[in-house]
């Protein structure tokens, strides 16, 4: 495994630069756990050392690891580092042994929030380059120093920091478990992914550990002793192929021909050691029924090698969409916005104006009741009411006219499921934000599967991530700013928009 390779900045970053690439270090106040792994794992106590590690206030301008409530250049909370492939073990948490050593680094803040770290990595089989912790500071300049660090390929962020920070990775594989949404989202955009549950979040780094980019035809499963069941259970669930074998566990020879014949992109293996394989090899822990499963999931939820990132591009009339613009101006109410959005593809509410309460009976009786109807306002909200018949219909449009000079009379669609989307410029882009979510345009499919998985009450969310492909698309072209409510059940539609250029 190759040495990190560190690019020390002057200006940025240097007390951070120093303490990670220390190997003796200044002991405060309890850190008896510290002193403990330096011995057994790499480095040196010295009470000269310039980095310093404790429960305390650090020395003025020194490198330091704060494990208390101080600010150092890790912590506050922080419980140190440990830099794997050096032996290096400033580390105030569990450490029954190193973890593999690897490509993969985790970041992480204050001890309390997830599982012990090391362990989980050891039950995992992940290989480390490097854990550290930045307590409750900003993962900024840790990130930063990552992307100068040649051995590591792939980081596991479970720590806080700004969206604008992760241009600092340089393109390395970035996984966020957790985090605000617009980090996600930025995550994503960089080739990444975000998760919520550790599960999952540890399983792809696995996958991008063994260079596991799209998703297997079909998998290979070498199995010693019991296991077989909830291994052919998870793949089938996951949607997964796969050629099981069950193996004498005290037989290496069965392995090694189990292995030759078993047919599979991607080869799985539980009990004995791992068979001589030129394939991508995964070790299952059958021990833990919620790591096999989630390995499996990851797996199903990669793209297929033939699948593009972004949706091919929409024929659209360029003509009528510009006339649309130039009617509109650079305000479009919800009658433009859908004219647009439907140009796309997007599906919106059968509507039409109507500047009589006749003409509104008229319309009505073509789109079936219920209906809604509609005044819209040069300034605020747009009244909306809901109409059953032609009485109703009649009365409450021969009150809107009298405020303006039409109404809109929309089919009506029932009251939920719903769902908001908002496309909004801020300083890293156009963002699309939908149920707690945020994703960077252009939309990606992969970030807008996302999306549509954050509308909980979404029927069918293959259809609702088309929708909003489409909408983005369209946002994407004209520089929209856009304001959509959505019905999201069988047939996701458009049912309310406004926009602006």
């Amino acid at each position: 495994m190759p040495r990190p390779r560190i690019v020390l900045r002057p200006t940025r970053g240097l007390p951070l630069m120093t303490l990670l690439t220390a190997d003796r270090f200044r002991l405060g106040p309890r850190t008896s756990r510290v002193l403990a792994h330096l011995r057994t794992f790499g480095g040196t106590a010295d009470d000269q050392a310039a980095a310093w590690i404790g429960d305390d206030l650090p020395p003025l301008g020194s490198p330091s690891i704060t494990l208390g409530g101080a600010r150092g250049s890790l912590g506050p909370h922080s419980f140190g580092f440990l830099n794997n492939l050096r032996g290096i073990a400033p580390y105030a948490a569990a450490l029954p042994v190193r973890p593999p050593p690897g490509s993969v680094a985790i970041v992480c803040g204050r001890r309390d929030l997830l599982p012990e770290v090391a362990p989980l990595a050891i039950a995992r089989q992940l290989g480390v380059s490097w854990i550290i912790s930045v307590g409750d500071g900003d993962a900024a300049e840790t990130l930063a120093f990552l992307g100068e660090d040649s051995a590591t390929q792939t980081v596991l962020l479970a720590a806080s920091t700004s969206a604008a920070s992760l241009k600092d990775l340089r393109g390395k594989s970035l996984l966020v478990l957790g985090g605000e949404p617009l980090l996600r989202a930025a995550a994503r955009r960089a080739g990444g992914m975000a998760f919520d549950d550790l599960e999952a979040w540890l399983a792809q780094a696995l996958l991008r550990s063994a260079g596991i980019a799209h998703r297997p035809a079909r998998l290979a499963a070498l199995i010693a002793g019991g296991g077989a069941p909830l291994v052919r259970d998870a793949a089938r669930n996951a949607g997964l192929a796969i050629d099981l074998q069950q193996v004498d566990d005290e037989d290496p020879d069965d392995f090694t021909q189990a292995a030759q014949t078993c047919g599979g992109e991607v080869l799985l293996f539980a009990g004995g050691t791992p068979p001589p394989s030129a394939r991508p090899t995964l070790r299952l822990d059958l021990h833990h029924p919620a790591q096999v499963r989630a390995l499996l999931r990851a797996l199903a939820e990669l793209e297929p090698a033939s699948t593009t990132a972004l949706p091919p591009a929409a024929k659209v009339d360029r003509a009528y969409t510009e006339s649309i613009l130039e009617e509109a101006g650079t305000v479009l109410a919800d009658h433009d916005t859908k004219r647009l959005l439907k140009a796309y593809g997007v599906a919106v509410t059968r509507q039409a104006p109507a500047s009589s309460a006749t003409a509104a009976t008229r319309v009505a009786a073509q789109l079936d009741y219920p209906v809604d109807l509609i005044a819209e306002h040069a300034e605020g909200a747009p009244s909306v009411r809901r109409a059953h018949g032609v009485a109703e219909v009649r009365r409450i449009a021969a009150v809107m006219l009298q405020r303006v000079p039409f109404v809109l009379v929309r089919q009506g669609f029932p009251a939920s499921p719903r769902a908001r989307l908002s496309i909004r410029r801020n300083k890293l882009g156009w963002v699309a934000e939908l149920g707690g979510e945020q994703a960077l345009l252009p939309l990606r499919r992969a970030d807008a599967r996302v999306l549509a998985h954050a509308a909980s009450e979404a029927t069918d969310e293959a259809q609702l991530t088309e929708l909003l492909l489409q909408v983005a698309t369209a946002a994407t072209a004209h520089q929209l700013s856009l304001e959509v409510e959505l019905f999201v059940g069988d047939i996701p539609t458009v049912v309310a928009a406004r926009s602006q250029r």
